[in-house]
């Protein structure tokens, strides 16, 4: 079980220079179990998945891509896959 979260993540105190990363959200849960057992199963199929808590929320997502095709492209192989996706930053 993960027991690592990103706390807080956001753009509202980014750098000059900083780069935008494109991620996949899979889920959104406000218990955090939910989250966890969508994390583990696509670990389980070796999506680089993670979890971050954000505004009260357990987000699920996948990847961290400077380049936003790259981020379509893990899209659209997560939909194909039966996950409801959307792109965010």
């Amino acid at each position: 079980m993960p027991d690592k979260i990103i706390k807080d993540a956001g753009h509202g105190g980014m750098e000059p220079g900083e780069q935008i990363h494109f991620r996949v959200q899979t889920g959104q849960f406000i218990e955090r179990a939910n989250a966890i057992e969508l994390l583990n199963q696509l670990q389980r199929e070796d999506y680089p998945a993670f979890m971050v808590y954000q505004n009260g929320y357990y987000k699920v997502q996948v990847g961290a891509f400077v380049e936003q095709d790259n981020a379509v492209s893990m899209e659209r192989r997560l939909r194909r896959a039966g996950y409801n996706t959307f792109l965010c930053t």
